[in-house]
């Protein structure tokens, strides 16, 4: 399944509507239709933010895929994929939300360090990442999140 997906994505001149068709399609659904396997829809979402496939219009698809994938380090990968792209402030803060659903403080701080290089955030991706790094239960963990927040500029010391 994802690799007819994968041919369909790598198409270009599909409208964004088209390639939300596609994650919606790729997301597991009752009676076994969808990608069932972490690592394909994960792939399948990574290549299509590295082609570009991924904007404002169909950010939602692309999001509700993602939540799909139930493995904290395939849906790291797909969230850090996702944060190369050009999102406005409310769907790259979407995409950062995203995060909630990584178990894994490990996994999850990655994602954090890794969204705090992003270069432009408004203020929605700042709170976002902000609410994403305290809910880290491992102290080590929330702190290099947080470190990376405050280095990034997106936190201030006295925050």
């Amino acid at each position: 399944q994802r690799q007819a997906l994968a041919k369909a994505v790598a198409r270009d001149g599909l409208s964004a509507q088209s390639y939300a068709a596609i994650w919606t399609a790729a997301g597991p659904a009752g009676a076994g239709h969808g990608i069932e396997s972490d690592f394909e829809l994960a792939q399948l979402l990574k290549q299509s933010a590295a082609a570009g496939r991924v904007g404002d219009a169909n950010v939602g698809a692309y999001v509700a895929a993602a939540e799909h994938v139930e493995s904290d380090f395939e849906q790291r990968g797909v969230v850090q994929a996702a944060a190369k792209t050009h999102l406005s402030d409310a769907n790259m803060a979407d995409i950062v939300r995203v995060t909630s659903g990584i178990g894994s403080d490990f996994e999850r701080a990655q994602a954090i360090v890794s969204l705090s290089r992003v270069s432009s955030m408004g203020p929605a991706t700042k709170k976002a990442l902000s609410d994403a790094a305290m809910s880290i239960g491992s102290e080590f963990e929330r702190g290099r999140a947080l470190n990376a927040l405050t280095r990034a500029g997106v936190l201030t010391a006295a925050q």
